[in-house]
């Protein structure tokens, strides 16, 4: 309106409300829409504006990965060979005990990943792995997380599994690419640039689209209002000029105080000094007068 409020047309909100509801949310908050499905908008900081922001990937996030040596087809587990212990994003586990049985690789593969996911410690960390089989028939520990903290090897070796010395531990690497044009940086799977914070998660690098980054109504309302109270905003500087309006009438008032001051000293000495010459020309006249009266006797006598 004119004088400045704000006027809610609460039927044509209802409407909109329930033919779109995600879009006109969108509307009150900072969103991000990728055009590619491998990429999902996480969040944003004040550097980013509404823009369109091109997605490029030259290298994927990996996980850290444990690869023992290749091993057969036919498992017997007993007491003797049933325990080992890793360290999974450097989170040591307490010793992981297989189930005592007979296995072949796959079966063999679910059982070792159902026991170190139960292991209390990775449990408490919320730490989780999963195990594969390679195609050189090794096993395969990969834990679940991933860029350059991710990392699984082992503290205490089973040979029957192909975990000893030979086996080789591999740390997960960060995403590497762009956001707008600009370089940015990988954490994981996620890659912060330009103001946005995405992640990644596709198994394919190249051009991802892009993210079409809008601050929405609210943020922008925020960001408003923060410019206007900021030390240096426009609400401060009207405040301090204000401010110093009133310290300058602050001051002609005492200066017009001293003034008037000044000038009622000025009008009270003046005023006992007429009042004193009043007196004395009071005096004056009652000498005159007594000396008056008396020349016709004076005069009478002669």
């Amino acid at each position: 309106n004119r004088d400045g409020t704000l006027t809610l047309n609460a039927s044509e909100l209802s409407d909109a409300l329930n033919e779109d509801f995600d879009s006109v949310a969108q509307l009150f908050y900072a969103n991000g829409n990728p055009t590619d499905n491998t990429v999902n908008f996480i969040s944003n900081t004040s550097v980013a504006v509404d823009d369109d922001y091109r997605v490029s990937i030259s290298s994927l996030a990996t996980q850290g990965q444990l690869t023992g040596i290749a091993v057969g087809d036919a498992f017997t587990i007993d007491a003797t060979n049933n325990t080992f212990s890793l360290i999974v994003d450097g989170i040591s586990t307490n010793t992981i005990t297989l189930s005592q049985n007979t296995y072949n690789r796959a079966s063999l593969a679910v059982e070792i990943e159902k026991q170190i996911n139960a292991d209390g410690a990775l449990l408490a960390a919320g730490v989780n792995t999963s195990v594969s089989i390679s195609a050189s028939n090794e096993f395969e520990i990969n834990s679940s997380a991933y860029g350059e903290n991710s990392n699984v090897s082992i503290s205490t070796q089973n040979p029957t599994l192909g975990f000893d010395s030979a086996a080789v531990s591999t740390l997960g690497t960060n995403v590497v690419g762009s956001i707008g044009g600009s370089v940015a940086s990988g954490s994981g799977r996620q890659l912060t640039g330009s103001g946005l914070v995405l992640d990644i998660t596709g198994n394919v690098a190249g051009n991802l689209g892009s993210v079409r980054f809008s601050q929405g109504l609210a943020n922008k309302l925020d960001s408003l209002l923060s410019r206007f109270l900021a030390s240096d905003g426009q609400l401060s500087s009207k405040t301090d000029s204000i401010n110093d309006q009133i310290a300058d009438i602050t001051v002609q008032r005492t200066d017009l105080d001293e003034r008037v001051t000044q000038i009622e000293t000025r009008f009270r000495n003046q005023f006992t000094t007429l009042d004193i010459l009043l007196g004395t020309l009071k005096n004056t006249s009652n000498f005159l007068d007594t000396q008056l009266a008396a020349l016709p006797t004076i005069g009478g006598n002669n």
